[in-house]
């Protein structure tokens, strides 16, 4: 076997294995709505449309929708691909990941707007801490152009780098960094108001372990945003090896709507059955919530008995 043949083979191992990372969290995505798509139709679809509602469609089926464009971009498809459908798919899977990254972090600043007794300053800070990952994407997907990248038995859409390449990486390291502080400061404020600061013992509010919305937002959020704490960490560390960028990129879109999309139906399911053990709860609720107004702490900043940790979305609009 001559050089050019084993760097060859080398390098169709490679794209191979690089293509499974995309597909696999093409699968996890399918894979988790297969799994939540009752729970969906019973307290999502049958509530009434609101700017919650809303922000959950935004970031569950644009990621779902997004499993498309990567199977596109990512299966070699001669008979079509071309640098300028390439352009499109690319161009729309660009949109697909600005807007779960967008709707989660307004989903986010809400969220803690809520449980900081409609705290405008925390909303801000949070909502302008998450916006600079978009952002940064959106500069750096406007100055790439699309190419059709193609070797024996191999062809995927890709973005070709206009410009200075250590340029690109710094850029894409700060997006990942500035995920990272964002993703950080929503699960550091969660915590701070859903972990009981007066029973040192406890630590948590007196309830059945696990069956209160402050619990499952304690242990959602903290799965949620620790989980992507870890994946931005790793998008730093490979920050400059630009073939990871792409998979990180996807992988973070993805993972940000599978996790907030179960804690929004986590959230909702313990609300219902809080207001059926209650003998108030006869028909799936109407409106999708990030916490009940008389359950939100207290105005000296005591988390007090928050069993409902999200806000009516209407409550904030």
């Amino acid at each position: 076997m001559t050089p050019e043949e084993t760097a060859l083979e080398y390098l169709q191992v490679y794209l191979v294995f690089e293509n499974y990372f995309f597909f696999s969290v093409t699968v996890l995505c399918c894979y988790d709505y297969i799994l939540t798509l009752d729970r969906e139709i019973k307290y999502i679809w049958k509530a009434d449309l609101s700017l919650a509602t809303s922000l959950y469609y935004a970031f569950r089926y644009a990621a779902l929708f997004n499993t498309i464009m990567v199977l596109l971009t990512r299966i070699a498809w001669p008979s079509w691909q071309s640098i300028s459908t390439c352009g499109i798919v690319l161009r729309v899977q660009m949109v697909l990941d600005i807007i779960v990254l967008v709707s989660a972090t307004i989903f986010a600043a809400l969220r803690v707007y809520a449980i900081f007794s409609c705290n405008k300053w925390m909303f801000g800070l949070v909502l302008l801490s998450g916006m600079i990952n978009p952002v940064i994407s959106i500069y750096i997907f406007v100055i790439t152009s699309p190419d059709l990248f193609a070797v024996t038995g191999f062809q995927a859409c890709i973005f070709s780098i206009v410009g200075s390449l250590p340029s690109y990486e710094t850029w894409m390291i700060a997006a990942r960094a500035a995920s990272l502080v964002s993703d950080g400061l929503v699960l550091t404020l969660t915590c701070m108001k859903t972990v009981r600061k007066t029973d040192f013992k406890l630590g948590f509010i007196k309830s059945s372990p696990g069956s209160s919305l402050q619990d499952i937002l304690l242990r959602d959020t903290t799965l949620c945003f620790a989980f992507l704490c870890v994946v931005n960490v790793i998008g730093i560390a490979t920050g400059r090896l630009t073939e990871f960028i792409d998979i990180w990129q996807t992988w973070t879109a993805i993972l940000t709507s599978v996790l907030l999309s179960r804690l929004a139906l986590d959230l909702r399911e313990a609300s219902a059955a809080a207001l059926e053990s209650e003998g108030t709860f006869s028909q799936a609720p109407q409106d999708l919530a990030f916490a009940h107004e008389e359950e939100i702490a207290d105005s000296e900043g005591s988390v007090g008995e928050l069993d409902n940790v999200m806000a009516e979305s209407s409550s904030f609009v």
